[in-house]
């Protein structure tokens, strides 16, 4: 029997009962880091736990997950229009987009994006090559957490309190430049407080009276 795979248009109303989220896969290895957006996670396994990521082929990012045998997966809110344009689908080659956005570093080394809502820390146990437009990645969860705006930076582990998750900025491993960079940007270090960057407080400048057109309007009450 020849089966012929059916065309997905066909069928993408039942596929999309299947259940999908927002995600942005993240890797680092020495100085290259890379992360893309990417729909299809689930978990594979309970002892230990275990995640399965699918990805398009033919990106950077399998590259530097091959090299450093983890990546981390980050749950991202499906309206953050930030996170969506700085991690697209398919990644340019020797883009790094943690540059320009306050993120933390996992145990491992992976970049997390703050924006955030939560993130995994994964060993790669399995790395599947299928005849598709993806392939699909297998990963054994070391470390876990919620990024909460306003509560510490914590890791679910089984060293904790003893890993290391900490506020990142360039190239720099130590944790001394980590504190650095932390001081300058405002990037939170483990134990330290997260800022609400998913929503940006609103400035007030619009409720305070410009200073010209306000002496103008004093001047004009006195001649009344």
């Amino acid at each position: 029997m020849d089966w012929i795979p059916v065309d997905r248009a066909a069928i993408a109303p039942i596929l999309d009962r299947i259940p999908n989220g927002h995600f942005v896969l993240t890797a680092a290895h020495g100085d290259v880091r890379c992360g893309a957006r990417v729909r299809w996670v689930q978990q594979c396994a309970k002892s230990p736990p275990m995640l399965i990521v699918s990805i398009e082929k033919g990106q950077a990012l399998s590259a530097i997950i091959r090299d450093s045998h983890g990546f981390a997966i980050c749950q991202v809110h499906r309206d953050d229009r930030v996170l969506r344009r700085m991690f697209p689908n398919m990644p340019e080659n020797g883009v790094d987009p943690f540059i320009s956005i306050p993120h933390l570093r996992t145990p491992a080394g992976a970049p997390v994006p703050l924006r955030a809502m939560s993130w995994f820390d994964c060993e790669m146990v399995r790395h599947v090559d299928i005849e598709a437009d993806s392939e699909i990645y297998v990963g054994v969860v070391h470390h876990a957490s919620i990024i909460q705006p306003g509560a510490a930076v914590a890791c679910h582990c089984a060293t904790e309190p003893s890993c290391e998750t900490t506020g990142h900025e360039g190239n720099g491993s130590s944790r001394a430049a980590a504190a650095n960079a932390s001081a300058r940007l405002g990037i939170p270090l483990r134990g330290s407080r997260v800022p609400d960057l998913r929503r940006p407080e609103r400035s007030d400048r619009s409720e305070r009276p410009v200073a010209g057109v306000a002496a103008a309007s004093e001047r004009g009450a006195r001649r009344r």
